[in-house]
């Protein structure tokens, strides 16, 4: 991410090699040609990849093949690169086989394919992958994605079963067909995996990707993480964004927020097992009855965070449920 090279290639050049690219992201890079990627006389094998962001000031934004290359792309997302010539896939002389990929500008399998990508191995789209804050850097897929449940599960190689951020590679959204190959759960394209749930906890569990409650990570990274359409489960407990007066927790549109633990949305005893959110950040607000509540202003002590949560454009379909939120003290030269 972020490299630049004064002629080709600005995030990986091959020559005359054939590396293994599973579950990669190539983003923000500039060259005159193959602004992510240059293969001259070589056939690379990419799956589960990801181009965005990618620049040539010349032609192929996303990729760049010469010299006879026969790159193979399976569960590809090539979509927002750029240059004044084919912004996703150049070739000179070269033909990339391409199935179960998303790649902008090239029609999708079918009638409608444009040659000029490469060939067309069946089961391609051509459609937005609706990244989840793409400004941000999140690459993650919201849950309407038309990636979701579209890859082929026979072009993952043995023994990946987890994508790049460490998630469970197979996983069935049950909102989205099945437009894939193989038995169901259907690998999504490009690097990540779509979840439908993320977990969060006081403090990170286990691995702390968010996937389970065993893994559990803090509310701070599920809201940095989730996109639309997603669910944070959070667990019972006391949970306080940061270290700082102006460290919160900004909702997400479309992010919907469950607190007290639970399997289930039904099973939930909120009541019984207070999630609360706290503006407590140096730990020292007097709590005599041990519920880490404040119960009125006298029981904060010090300088405790703004804004214990926040929202902006957000509008009624976005949901806060099952929290107690406590402790925040908007004092500052602009208290609001």
């Amino acid at each position: 991410s972020g490299n630049t090279a004064t002629n080709r290639g600005g995030g990986m050049y091959n020559d005359s090699s054939s590396p293994t690219l599973t579950n990669v992201t190539f983003t923000g890079n500039l060259a005159n040609n193959g602004g992510g990627m240059v293969n001259k006389d070589s056939s690379p094998k990419l799956t589960n990849v990801t181009f965005t962001g990618n620049e040539a000031l010349f032609s192929g934004g996303g990729m760049f093949n010469k010299l006879f290359s026969r790159p193979v792309l399976a569960n590809v997302i090539m979509w927002g690169d750029s240059a004044p010539i084919w912004s996703e896939i150049a070739n000179s002389d070269s033909n990339p086989r391409i199935s179960y990929s998303d790649i902008q500008g090239c029609g999708g399998s079918g009638g409608g394919w444009n040659s000029i990508c490469g060939r067309d191995d069946g089961g391609n789209i051509d459609a937005d992958p609706l990244y989840a804050f793409p400004a941000e850097g999140n690459l993650r897929l919201q849950l309407t994605s038309p990636a979701i449940d579209a890859g082929d599960n026979t072009a993952v190689p043995s023994g990946i079963t987890s994508d790049l951020e460490g998630n469970p590679r197979f996983v069935d959204i049950p909102s989205n067909p099945d437009t894939g190959r193989g038995t169901p759960p259907i690998v999504d394209m490009g690097a990540y995996e779509a979840h439908k749930y993320l977990y969060a906890a006081p403090t990170a569990q286990g691995s702390g990707d968010c996937s389970t409650w065993a893994n559990a990570c803090t509310l701070q990274t599920a809201l940095g993480t989730g996109a639309s359409g997603q669910e944070i489960w959070v667990m019972e407990g006391l949970h306080i964004p940061g270290t700082t007066r102006e460290d919160t927790f900004t909702l997400k549109s479309g992010v919907a927020l469950y607190g007290g633990t639970e399997t289930s949305l039904d099973q939930r005893y909120w009541q019984s097992n207070p999630t609360i959110l706290s503006g407590d950040v140096d730990g020292n607000d007097s709590n005599t009855d041990g519920n880490n509540i404040a119960e009125t202003p006298a029981e904060i002590i010090g300088d405790n965070a703004y804004h214990v949560l926040t929202s902006i454009g957000m509008d009624s379909t976005d949901v806060l449920d099952g929290f107690i939120i406590t402790a925040g003290q908007a004092n500052g030269i602009n208290p609001e």
